[in-house]
């Protein structure tokens, strides 16, 4: 073994010649292509690849925005809908929907939406309350007192 420059460690040196190491490589390379381009057409190329994997559909969930008024039956409103758009009005109190039950039922959202209900007393004296539920479970709920006052609720779906 030649003799090494101080400071540097003993190693290993491989005396095999460099054509030596090149010509293995250039043998290989041929083969393995030979052999993977043999068992990808043994598969067949109208095979269809199979994972197992089934993506599950999207979880939505149930949303239902309430509002009602104390000595007041006038406001006007504000919300969030599943599509992601803004819906405002005027609404006679407590809010119901088309079939005339309270509130009003949105079953489009998707985990993580931001979910948002604002109602602003329409009269000059009482109080309004907003609430949103998601899947039965109560997110917001808050009250203002007073005319013209506005209660906002918030929330993200689970």
């Amino acid at each position: 073994m030649a003799a090494l420059p101080a400071g540097l460690p003993a190693v290993a040196v491989n005396r095999e010649p460099l054509w030596g190491r090149r010509a293995t490589h250039r043998f290989m390379m041929p083969l393995a292509t030979i052999f993977l381009g043999v068992g990808v057409s043994a598969c067949g190329s109208d095979a269809e690849p199979t994972t197992g994997f089934t993506p599950a559909a999207p979880v939505v969930h149930k949303v239902l925005y309430e509002a009602e008024g104390e000595d007041t039956t006038e406001a006007s409103y504000t919300l969030r809908s599943d599509n992601g758009g803004t819906v405002q009005g005027d609404v006679d109190l407590p809010l119901k929907n088309k079939a005339g039950g309270t509130g009003l039922t949105m079953s489009g959202f998707k985990s993580g939406a931001f979910v948002y209900l604002s109602i602003q007393n329409g009269k000059g004296y009482g109080s309004v309350t907003c609430r949103i539920t998601i899947d039965g479970k109560v997110v917001s709920e808050n009250t203002s007192h007073g005319g013209y006052k506005i209660a906002t609720c918030t929330g993200t779906v689970p």
